[in-house]
């Protein structure tokens, strides 16, 4: 029994010093290969650094030279990482003559059908770089290209493809443009808006069109946003039917409208927004009406001092004391209680008259 318990502690100790010689091995083989792929990652990041400075080298000489580039520039161009940093870095950077050089020296080398190429294969982020330097450029070729974007099953660079239309002033894209994105993110209108909103205020009929025949709220509340940023002299859009919309998103940028241009709305748009049930649309009115100053809001905006949200008290309570004397007085009044409205209405108070630089 002696001998049998002595061979299993044996076999044990064995076995035990078998799994530990396996793992230092294992773990030697690992720092090995991890050492390895630092060296030839490092070795890799040097040589196109190398490549990428000879390339602007040469770039920078064409550029003060004022000439089309030479065929040297050929000999730097086999890596597109390389070429496509450099062309958005000083697409990015110059303007005017210089712009224009830059664009006559990448037709000069051909450069365009490797960009092209670049924006559908790679990285996420190479091919989105990419797609940026062709937004600087005039062929068709490269336009079709960024188009193609808009297609992508990857969201990212469906907004790139759109900002670069954007950057282009291709506006024959808006349909397809609102589509994509507003697929690819259907609970952020503002990004739509403001991609909309660069293409310039030409586009204002095309965004109401939509406004009218669209089933989408996305749509609809980006059009409304963008137009809020394009700040048209008039709209012909029914503003008393989009406060009516079930999307809250849409009822809060219809109200924005109605402050900045002229329409023929047979209610206040304001006062009505004042009463709605969505906190966003609460938020947005009290801050419109915080700019428009108007004491016949002080009623509505008094309700909105009670409501359970703090932004919501916040701004309905700062438009108050916006209104003028009386709406000071107001504050000053609800400020003396100890709930939570009495608390708000004294640190709006205090918050007013000091960047008012009045006495406290």
């Amino acid at each position: 029994m002696l001998d049998l318990l002595i061979n299993i502690e044996l076999s044990l100790l064995t076995l035990f010093w078998a799994i530990s010689i396996s793992l230092i091995g294992v773990s030697i083989c690992l720092c090995l290969i991890l050492s390895l792929r630092r060296i030839i990652r490092n070795y890799n990041e040097n040589n196109r650094l190398k490549k990428q400075s000879e390339f602007e080298l040469l770039l920078n000489t064409a550029l003060k030279s004022n000439l089309e580039a030479n065929d040297n520039l050929v000999f730097n161009i086999e890596n597109s990482k390389v070429f496509n940093e450099v062309f958005l870095n000083y697409f990015r950077t110059l303007n005017g003559k210089r712009a224009e050089t830059l664009r006559t020296i990448a037709e000069h080398i051909d450069i365009e059908p490797q960009i092209r190429k670049s924006t559908e294969m790679g990285t996420i982020g190479r091919r989105m770089e990419a797609m940026q330097v062709l937004s600087y450029l005039n062929s068709q070729a490269s336009l079709l290209s960024i188009h193609a974007g808009l297609s992508s099953s990857k969201k990212y660079i469906r907004l790139t493809s759109a900002r670069c239309l954007t950057r282009r002033n291709a506006d024959v894209f808006i349909n397809d443009i609102i589509e994509s994105i507003s697929t690819a993110f259907p609970s952020d209108p503002q990004l739509l808006a403001d991609i909309l909103f660069r293409f310039g205020a030409h586009i204002s009929p095309v965004l109401e069109t939509h406004i009218r025949n669209s089933d989408n709220v996305c749509v609809q509340a980006a059009c409304l946003e963008a137009l809020v940023l394009i700040m048209p002299a008039e709209t012909s859009l029914d503003l008393d039917a989009l406060l009516e919309s079930p999307d809250d998103g849409v009822r809060a940028a219809a109200t924005s409208l109605s402050t900045i241009t002229a329409h023929n709305s047979s209610g206040d748009v304001l006062m009505h927004a004042l009463s709605d049930s969505s906190t966003k649309v609460k938020i947005r009115a009290a801050k419109l009406a915080y700019t428009a100053r108007r004491t016949d809001t002080i009623s509505s905006l008094y309700k909105l001092s009670q409501d359970p949200l703090l932004w919501v008290r916040y701004w309905s309570i700062k438009a108050i004391w916006n209104t003028g004397r009386q709406g000071k007085k107001l504050v000053e009044t609800m400020s003396r209680g100890s709930d939570a409205t009495s608390r708000m209405a004294r640190e709006v108070s205090l918050e007013c008259r000091t960047s008012n630089h009045e006495l406290v």
